[in-house]
């Protein structure tokens, strides 16, 4: 993977710096000295693995595949040093270095990268920086060379991408804010006789979508709980419609634009938030419409 990404940098540079550099750059390790004319190394030093980028960590299109593929994304530090000829001497090490850092701070460098056509390089750059460029004058201290950043999403060459599953039917739901609640005509009291809450929502209804074209149908169900300060549970109890597959969630379907639920009031005085969110189709609430406070004295 890194090394995919040292030989194609290489190869790019190659092709780019201009004599006694051109065709002369190499991906580490190499061995001996660069003979009658000057040479650069490419190295990958150091990588660090990313996560949290936009878009998540999850598989990824990427190059050489029409599928998803699972990638590491990863920060890399790479250098390129620059070698002088036998005879030859720091004066074209820095000649190298100037060659490198203007080839470097191009920015059709990343795109040259990118690889051929239906082939699959193992890497795919979403930055390529140069950072710095270094020429030491006591060969103790280093060698002449230039540093660049890359980041970018690397996997083995011939991983298999992973197709999902074939989305027959997408569903949307939709109702406009918003959503008004009826409270009983006499204040719930602790301790005191139960009341109806009746819930409307204008303009409501679920289109499906599938290869066979839209259709339209009722809006489907309701999710509703209690709630108190600090997300707890409410003190008081719901009834009517179903249970949710979540605790204290009950499930109502709405029936031109209405529904109705019954609130329980407490044996204290309590401050009970009704939350009316959509259901998830599983049993469970999701987007939430609105919340209502019922304050039992």
């Amino acid at each position: 993977m890194i090394r995919d990404l040292e030989l194609r940098l290489a190869e790019a540079l190659g092709e780019r710096l201009p004599a006694p550099f051109t065709g002369r750059v190499d991906a580490a390790p190499v061995t001996g000295t660069p003979g009658p004319a000057p040479r650069v190394v490419v190295a990958a030093v150091s990588a660090d693995r990313v996560v949290g980028q936009l878009g998540g960590d999850g598989p990824r299109i990427v190059a050489g595949s029409p599928l998803p593929r699972r990638v590491l994304r990863l920060a890399c530090v790479l250098t390129a040093v620059v070698e002088h000829a036998d005879g030859a001497g720091r004066e074209q090490e820095i000649a190298g270095l100037d060659a490198l850092g203007y080839a470097l701070d191009d920015p059709g460098l990343l795109k040259a990268l990118d690889p051929a056509p239906a082939t699959d390089p193992g890497f795919q750059l979403d930055l390529l920086d140069l950072t710095s460029l270094s020429a030491p004058t006591d060969p103790a201290d280093g060698p002449v060379r230039a540093t660049l950043a890359a980041l970018g999403s690397f996997w083995p060459t011939g991983t298999a991408g992973a197709a999902g599953p074939e989305i027959v039917e997408i569903r949307v739901r939709a109702g406009l804010a918003p959503v008004e609640l009826v409270l009983p005509p006499d204040p719930f009291t602790a301790g005191g006789p139960a009341g109806t809450l009746t819930l409307r929502v204008g303009s409501v209804g679920t289109l499906r979508l599938r290869e066979t074209g839209p259709a339209t149908e009722d809006f489907g169900a309701l999710a509703l709980r209690l709630v108190a300060a600090g997300g707890k549970p409410g003190a008081g109890a719901l009834s009517g419609g179903t249970a949710g597959t979540e605790p204290g969630v009950r499930l109502v379907s709405l029936s031109g634009g209405s529904a109705s639920v019954t609130y329980t009031p407490p044996a204290v005085a309590a401050r009970d938030f009704l939350v009316v969110s959509l259901d998830d189709a599983e049993g469970g609430a999701s987007t939430e419409l609105g919340r209502a406070l019922l304050e039992v004295r």
